[in-house]
């Protein structure tokens, strides 16, 4: 089955990369950090999907910043990037609500040819 057939629809996120960070921070020197040490996403799997608390963010933030190391995006990029996120989130909208349009419309259809469950 293709992606494009499947009921879910095409999902895809739509991210640019501005900076790396390096020296990246890697997990044994997060670990050894006085209240990132305890943050319990630090310590397991790869890829844990947990949302910040907003000391660890900022104390991130802090660590993260005097290593941070353009990739070169155009100028004024940077100070636009809540512009594109929002503008990522408008175009996942709006896939999302022309997906549900067609679901919506195939299940019409499913339903108004399905005598033998009586819906």
């Amino acid at each position: 089955m293709c992606a494009d057939d499947h009921l879910a629809g095409r999902w895809h996120t739509d991210i640019q990369w501005e900076y790396r960070i390096a020296p990246p921070l890697l997990r044994p020197e997060l670990l050894a950090i006085p209240g990132l040490g305890s943050f319990r996403p630090f310590r397991g799997l790869q890829g844990t999907i947990v949302p910040l608390p907003a000391k660890v963010a900022a104390r991130l933030s802090g660590l993260a910043s005097p290593r941070l190391v353009s990739l070169g995006v155009r100028e004024g990029l940077a100070d636009s990037g809540q512009v594109r996120v929002d503008a990522a989130i408008e175009r996942h909208d709006a896939a999302a609500r022309q997906e549900l349009g067609t679901l919506s419309k195939r299940l019409s259809r499913w339903r108004s040819n399905c005598s033998w469950c009586g819906c």
